[in-house]
């Protein structure tokens, strides 16, 4: 028997997404299913209740187009016509397939397809999806994207904001604008135009303007302004401030503050320093806050003041101008002065008003409020004279 289905001679037809939720545990979830119900008639207008073949499918347009999806389902009409099936219930509907306008077309038996297609539309209370009103919890199994201009390549992304761009695996960028992220599991929280680019893994900056962390693991650059930690190294970290920087191949050294300090750099010529040598490296060097402040041996520290180096190992420098230049050195120069090391393990200060131990208003370079105690070789004058008790 031959069986054709008219608009005309469609008796009711009706179409919609099932969207009532269901509920497992605690999460909510929509069935991808398509309710549709209708009653076949011949082409003289009787009811058909012989099981026969239809066709259904979805285009992206109302004519021609593209097929999106399709699945052909023996249909078992009872005495009036009368149908009901579950589209996607054996071929599933990709949600790709909604990312547009789409049509229904139903094709019976050999018959041409019927014409015209239905046009697919939303049930009203789906509307609330566009606000997750109410959200009880779930899973989202692929990339996020909250704001406009952003550009997504990366997998299990999440990115929010404006005009940023996220290419890394497990990554997220949580808000801002401008943001780069090129590799995995790196993590950029807000602020304006930070980049964490070049491989490394588990890196972080937190906000500010203009922070670069490349090719770094593990390491955080927390704010502050054009801050930077060069590729090479691991757990790294610039707390803040202006222009500060780690060179490469550093490992568990850190900025706290201030303008211009640099770890790793091996000249003074401001923010762009040139680097250490190849495959040099460092580890354990801090610089706390200062300015225009240099870090270049293992395990020392700059403990603040401005342009104050320490190049020893396990050195130590602060005030203005001071170099801790050899290993176990410990150099401390005043506002007027500039002191550096000669050899090992000194320790110098440079204070024009005098050193007072035990007086805040020393008289001369050095004055001594109590007795000297000399356990062996007593006191040496200039003139090479002891004087011993």
């Amino acid at each position: 028997m031959r069986i054709a289905i008219s608009t005309s001679r469609l008796v009711t037809v009706s179409l919609a997404f099932v969207l009532s939720l269901f509920v497992i545990g605690t999460v909510y979830a929509v069935p991808p299913l398509i309710n549709y119900q209708g009653i076949l008639l011949d082409s003289g207008g009787n009811p058909v209740s012989t099981t026969t073949s239809v066709e259904f499918g979805i285009w992206d347009a109302a004519s021609s187009g593209t097929q999106l999806w399709s699945s052909t389902r023996s249909i078992a009409p009872d005495t009036i016509g009368r149908f009901n099936v579950l589209l996607g219930s054996l071929n599933a509907i990709p949600d790709s397939a909604f990312d547009g306008d789409t049509y229904l077309s139903i094709t019976v038996d050999s018959d041409p397809e019927m014409s015209p297609r239905q046009r697919i539309v939303s049930v009203g209370y789906s509307y609330r999806v566009n606000s997750v009103d109410g959200a009880m919890g779930g899973h989202i199994t692929s990339d996020v994207s909250i704001g406009s201009g952003h550009t997504v390549t990366g997998t299990d992304v999440f990115v929010a904001g404006e005009d940023n761009e996220n290419a890394g695996e497990w990554s997220s960028i949580t808000g801002g604008r401008l943001h780069e992220i090129s590799d995995g599991n790196d993590h950029i929280i807000g602020g304006g135009r930070l980049h964490l680019i070049d491989g490394g893994e588990f890196a972080t900056i937190s906000g500010g303007l203009g922070g670069i962390i490349h090719d770094n693991s593990a390491s955080v650059v927390s704010g502050g302004a054009a801050n930077r930690i060069d590729s090479g190294g691991y757990w790294n970290v610039i707390a803040g401030g202006f222009g500060n920087r780690i060179f490469g191949n550093q490992y568990a050294v850190s900025i706290g503050g201030g303008t211009l300090n640099r770890v790793g750099s091996s000249t003074t010529t401001g923010f762009r320093a040139s680097a250490m040598a190849p495959g040099d490296t460092l580890s354990g060097a801090t610089i706390a806050g200062g300015a225009d402040n240099d870090v270049t041996g293992n395990y020392a520290t700059v403990a603040g003041g401005r342009g104050n180096r320490a190049d020893g190992y396990a050195s130590f420098s602060a005030g203005s101008g001071a170099s801790a230049n050899h290993p176990g050195s410990f150099v401390w120069s005043d506002s007027a002065g500039a002191m550096s090391s000669t050899g090992d393990n000194q320790f110098l200060i440079e204070a024009s008003g005098g050193v007072g131990i035990g007086t805040d208003s020393p008289s001369e370079q050095l004055e001594v409020n109590g007795v000297i105690y000399s356990s062996s070789g007593g006191i040496r004058f200039p003139d090479n004279s002891v004087q011993t008790t």
